[in-house]
């Protein structure tokens, strides 16, 4: 059930507007002025606070604005207004205002014109969530130019199939068997996840690559898709030359060599 907090000093007003709301619903509770409604925001949490534009002592609609982005960035602020001076309802509406209303007004739209506000902000909150998701959980494995076009699909199932032709890099450590055999693998792991793994992967992101896959001591990493390239096998050639090159690094500081 969404909580909605009315902060308006027409008691009037902010009284049949939270009525109307209950009828459909909705939670809600009411304040007068900025100190009680700062109170009961710090106290409970709201999906939707409407707030009026200026609400006495000498507070304002947008202060509550900036508060609760501060303090609580999944609420969303519609604002309320008796004027129609469009540089507060632009100042609002680019502070994060979902919404901007003006007085006086037909009670039915209000409440419709809420209702609407909570179902965005509701989407709004989806999409953030997802993007969140994606960014945690891809932006180690892949470009940030692949990243991009995940976070801005919204369903995973929405990624049309497409033939594409594209540069697939596989890197691999040589002779690694033998390597492995002389070393503890508590001791190993590590080591490869420091000097080769973590390393391949942020240099192959960085040439616009995606890793595909670990295969044993092997990346297989594909350039030119999503997001197709005209010069993806240079940006493989070059990708693979910064893997080796990162590798002669590592030789120059151990007896086991990496090729």
């Amino acid at each position: 059930m969404p909580k909605i907090l009315i902060v308006d000093d027409d008691k009037a007003f902010a009284e049949d507007l939270a009525r109307r709301l209950r009828e459909q619903g909705h939670e809600c509770a009411s304040a007068t002025n900025a100190r009680q409604a700062l109170m009961i925001i710090r106290a409970s949490k709201f999906d939707l606070v409407v707030t009026e534009v200026m609400v006495p002592p000498g507070s304002s609609g947008t202060d509550h604005l900036r508060f609760i982005q501060l303090e609580m960035p999944e609420t969303a602020v519609a604002m309320v207004s008796s004027s129609a001076n469009i540089e507060t309802a632009v100042e609002a509406m680019q502070l994060g205002a979902i919404d901007y209303l003006l007085k006086p007004m037909d009670m039915d739209k209000a409440v419709s014109r809420i209702k609407d506000c909570l179902e965005r902000h509701k989407h709004l909150l989806e999409t953030r969530h997802y993007q969140v998701y994606m960014e945690r959980t891809f932006r180690r494995y892949i470009s940030p130019e692949v990243l991009t076009v995940l976070m801005s699909t919204r369903e995973i199932e929405n990624l049309q199939a497409r033939q594409l032709e594209v540069t697939v890099l596989f890197s691999d450590l040589r002779d690694f068997t033998a390597l492995s055999k002389s070393w503890d693998p508590p001791a190993l792991i590590p080591l490869l996840n420091t000097y080769y793994f973590q390393p391949g992967t942020e240099i192959i992101s960085a040439h616009k690559g995606t890793v595909d896959k670990f295969i044993g001591d092997g990346i297989m990493a594909v350039f030119g898709a999503p997001i197709a390239l005209e010069d993806d096998a240079e940006h493989a050639l070059r990708a693979t030359i910064a893997i080796h090159e990162n590798l002669q690094k590592f030789n120059r500081r151990w007896i086991d060599k990496l090729g």
